[in-house]
């Protein structure tokens, strides 16, 4: 195998121009799967940086409350109180909320999004501090803040002396007693606070409303299961304590508000929402599959035509001994290479884009995504997947295809396949490609309509069927030859050509037509604001796709009208 892969470089060495667009054209369809790969691991799968043993962390919520609207309601703070000292599963418990805080210099007064956090809220996570330390009880009222890394590099210059200088935030002074670590998220939020202020603890808002979120760590020899069943006697003595707050039914559906505790694994998207974003998340995985799929096809076109130019090669190989086998993994060899390196410039890519959107580089208004989508070896591991499987299923069929000549008429100067120069079966490998490539294109269009209503970006998608058109046309080089020897004019070789690119560009429409169908559907069920069937976003991007088709069968078209007769006819 190695040999074949050293051969195969060589080879494609020496076709820098084959080799540039075909692996140009597999990285752009690797980059959505490989980006759609990055999020869900980022958002799903990588543990929250700088938490020490986040799989004992639990997160805490209310369900049926009905003064929150929320399925997952938060909790009030006494309530947290309540189960540091109630609950024995539990090692300790931490409260915190989101909030926005006006913050005031000489260039003026701007928001920063912040977090109102308890004092143990970074020793529970056990995260360190760059710089000082965290909040200690009596900061509550002491005027303290502790700046996330992005505030500190930005608002201040990453000033290593900022301990103990004052800030004004919400039109008070506050004094900076420490600095976050880079990367410390906000549970639930995919970017990280500039700012933390301590927990107020205002009698008024005691019970006010449930908006806390908390997070406890479950002690060493303790288990979940443990902790929801003293969260429920806990629960009972509320009832007792707190009737206003934890009535025992209510009459409208029969629940009552109840605690509910899950693994901080399962809450890293909103638990009233979960199935939506797993929704789009599919839906998006789909459509990035659906653009490698096509770009896949255009790789297979690309094959198939180059394969007609090495007939000979492959011919004369043959006859000198060489095995079918060995013929066709040699190819192999070089499908796995395009696909390779493709891999490893998708993977370049990914990880300049994660840099830039770490810096706030790439979202205006955005100066810093704090989720963290740096490649690692799962990412790795999925494109050394993919790669695998695509050079092996769509480099598959060429090299077959290839390795299956009849060598008494390649040698002689006819390209044949089993000894028929123009195979007719619909069902032939560039066919089925040409139509792939449309259908999947046609889906990736109107979707992209229903998200755009119209095409500016849509129209950089490439059917791809310059490669496959130009492919049939050279092997039917030889009947057109004839058909113009025996009369047949330049415009009616034209039309002929034209005619059979069309054919198979209204099967690929008719198909895509049915699957866009359906997942416009499912798109419309999973993003808010769009129409689950467009008739503007899918007329479009079937006029645009016919638009396409037809400039792409124009030039070889166009060369199939210059063939010479005299030199065809030679050759038969």
């Amino acid at each position: 195998m190695f040999q074949d892969l050293r051969y195969g470089w060589r080879a494609l060495w020496k076709r820098p121009g084959f080799t540039v667009v075909v692996t140009t054209s597999l990285t752009l369809g690797m980059l959505p799967v490989i980006i759609a790969g990055s999020i869900v691991n980022a958002v799903l799968l990588r543990p929250p940086k700088h938490v020490q043993a986040p799989e004992r962390l639990v997160a805490l919520y209310v369900t049926g409350d009905p003064a929150s609207g929320r399925q997952y309601a938060g909790l009030f703070y006494p309530d947290v109180i309540e189960i540091r000292r109630g609950v024995a599963a539990f090692a300790d418990v931490l409260a915190y909320s989101f909030d926005e805080f006006n913050f005031t210099d000489q260039a003026g007064t701007r928001a920063l999004l912040g977090a109102s956090v308890s004092e143990n809220y970074f020793t529970l996570l056990g995260a360190p501090m760059l710089l000082g330390r965290g909040f200690a009880p009596n900061e509550r009222e002491a005027g303290a803040a502790i700046l996330g890394y992005v505030a500190w590099q930005r608002r201040f210059n990453g000033d290593p002396a900022i301990i103990g200088k004052t800030v004004k935030l919400e039109g008070k002074p506050r004094t900076v007693i420490g600095v976050a670590p880079q990367g410390l998220l906000a549970f639930g939020q995919p970017l990280e606070p500039e700012v933390y202020l301590p927990l107020p603890d205002d009698p008024v808002e005691r019970r006010a409303s449930r908006r806390l979120e908390a997070l406890a760590r479950l002690r060493p020899d303790a288990t979940i299961e443990q902790a929801r069943g003293q969260l429920q006697a806990l629960q009972a003595g509320l009832r007792e304590s707190y009737p206003q707050y934890w009535p025992r039914n209510l009459k409208d559906d029969g629940r009552a508000p109840s605690f509910a505790v899950f693994p901080e694994a399962a809450t890293r998207l909103p638990l009233d929402r979960r199935a939506e974003f797993m929704l789009a998340f599919s839906l998006l995985s789909f459509l990035a599959l659906l653009v490698l799929a096509a770009a896949c096809a255009n790789l297979a076109s690309l094959l198939l035509a180059r394969g007609a130019e090495r007939g000979r090669e492959i011919a004369v190989r043959l006859a000198l001994g060489a095995q079918r086998r060995r013929v066709v993994t040699l190819l192999l060899a070089e499908s796995l290479l395009l696909v390779a390196m493709a891999g490893a410039v998708g993977l370049l890519l990914t990880s300049w884009v994660s840099r830039a959107l770490a810096a706030g580089h790439l979202l205006p208004g955005v100066e810093s995504v704090g989720v963290d989508f740096t490649v690692d070896l799962r990412v790795v591991g999925l494109v050394a997947a993919v790669c695998l499987a695509t050079g092996l299923l769509f480099g598959l069929a060429p090299a077959l295809q290839t390795s299956r000549l009849d060598l008494v008429s390649t040698l002689k100067g006819e390209l044949k396949f089993f000894g028929r120069a123009r195979p007719k079966n619909w069902l032939q490998p560039r066919n089925v490609f040409v139509a792939a490539q449309v259908a999947a294109s046609l889906v990736l269009l109107t979707t992209a309509g229903l998200f755009l209503r119209g095409l500016q970006r849509a129209t950089n998608i490439d059917v791809g069927v310059y490669g496959a058109l130009s492919f049939a046309v050279s092997q039917r080089a030889q009947e057109i030859g004839v058909r113009m020897a025996l009369g047949a004019r330049r415009a009616d070789i034209i039309r002929l050509v034209l005619a059979r690119g069309l054919r198979l560009t209204v099967v690929g429409l008719i198909i895509g037509c049915a699957l866009a169908t359906g997942v416009s559907a499912l798109m419309a069920s999973a993003f808010e604001g769009l129409v689950g069937f467009d008739a503007v976003s899918l007329g479009i991007s079937v006029a645009a796709l016919t638009a396409a088709a037809l400039l792409a069968a124009l030039l070889p078209a166009w060369r199939a009208g210059k063939v010479d007769p005299l030199v065809a006819l030679r050759r038969e």
